[in-house]
């Protein structure tokens, strides 16, 4: 979410977003569950409320990150909402 800093015409800056999965795995701040078997039952919390991502391992260094956002707290001026998956290329 790099573009966080300008949600919103009238608000520039007053609610920037929060920082994307990769970066929050790149500063420590979280731990992904590494998927290996199908979760069809399993939800996704919003990233307001917890820490919930996965990784999906591609092969040859890449992966999905998947995480679920929603239009509340820093993340209210988002053009959307919804599960947002990173495909992330290592090397």
């Amino acid at each position: 979410m790099g573009d966080g800093y300008k949600r919103g015409f009238e608000n520039r800056g007053a609610c920037p977003t929060h920082l994307s999965a990769e970066c929050k795995i790149e500063l420590g701040w979280i731990t992904p569950t590494v998927v290996e078997n199908n979760l069809y039952d399993e939800g996704i919390d919003y990233a307001e409320f917890n820490k919930d991502v996965y990784k999906i391992p591609l092969g040859m260094g890449q992966y999905f990150l998947v995480e679920s956002r929603k239009r509340i707290g820093f993340d209210q001026l988002l053009p959307g909402e919804g599960l947002l998956i990173y495909h992330i290329g290592v090397g």
